[in-house]
């Protein structure tokens, strides 16, 4: 009885490491997929003050122009800005038609490749009143 049981484990034991082999033979994505899964699962949100890190909280377009992302500071992002710097007088606003031109006949000087980098990366341009740095 006792090697009938040893060869049930040990035939038991081959043929799902022969299963094993052929799944990943024909779907090599599954592991990576299941892990994947697990770990969604399990994760944790991010901490609110991490949101502010993530390109998904800007709706950032790459495919955007630059003159699309000059626009009015995202409202969590102004207070924080206020808050680390301890500042009640910032002000965040959207600039002019003329002064965006301008901003935008500046950014065309940039040399081509500093100008692709940029149009690549950059999420947005702010601007704030009484700002007691620079950007």
């Amino acid at each position: 009885m006792k090697k009938i049981l040893k060869l049930t484990g040990v035939s038991f034991l081959a043929l799902l490491v022969l299963g094993s082999a052929l799944v990943y033979r024909f779907m090599p994505d599954l592991p990576g997929l299941l892990v994947a899964s697990v770990k969604a699962r399990f994760a944790k949100p991010p901490p609110p003050e991490q949101t502010l890190t993530r390109v998904e909280y800007y709706r950032f377009d790459p495919a955007s122009g630059l003159e699309q992302r000059v626009k009015l500071m995202p409202l969590e992002l102004f207070e924080d800005y206020r808050a680390l710097d301890k500042a009640p007088e910032y002000e965040r606003y959207e600039p002019a038609a003329a002064d965006k031109a301008l901003l935008l006949e500046y950014l065309a000087l940039l040399p081509p490749v500093y100008r692709s980098v940029f149009e690549e990366r950059c999420l947005g341009i702010y601007f704030i009143k009484n700002l007691k740095g620079n950007g």
